[in-house]
């Protein structure tokens, strides 16, 4: 089953609020913002692990388990964790920004070598 995580307020006072992330070993950090329509992932990675919250808009996230596709609509302040060799996708209705914290450095080259293609969503109306 799919790891998604509402993420609770942990601290409010008159100033705001604090929601605490996370608390695991992070070697990087990436913002991604994707357009309306885009289809991002689609693949694995061999050892890289991550946890994806949303921070505007919206999206589904996929991931192939055992043979089979499960799904689940992730909005905003919704995490979601993607073990490694799980192969994933994202598909984005509404422009929306992310960030994606993971376990490994992703520099070129580290990255590319830990990334498996494999195509688990295409977009509803993609025929081929």
């Amino acid at each position: 089953m799919i790891k998604k995580i509402h993420m609770p307020v942990d601290f409010v006072d008159e100033r705001g609020s604090i929601t605490n992330l996370l608390e695991v070993d992070i070697k990087h950090v990436s913002l991604i913002v994707s357009k309306s329509g885009a289809i991002r992932g689609n693949h694995f990675h061999k050892k890289d692990e991550h946890w994806t919250i949303i921070m505007s808009g919206g999206a589904m996230y996929y991931e192939l388990q055992e043979g089979k596709i499960e799904e689940v609509q992730l909005n905003i302040y919704d995490m979601v964790f993607t073990p490694n060799r799980v192969a994933h996708a994202f598909w984005f209705r509404h422009p929306t920004i992310m960030l994606a914290f993971t376990t490994r450095k992703r520099n070129k080259g580290v990255y590319d070598k830990d990334t498996v293609k494999q195509v688990i969503f295409k977009h509803p109306l993609d025929r081929s």
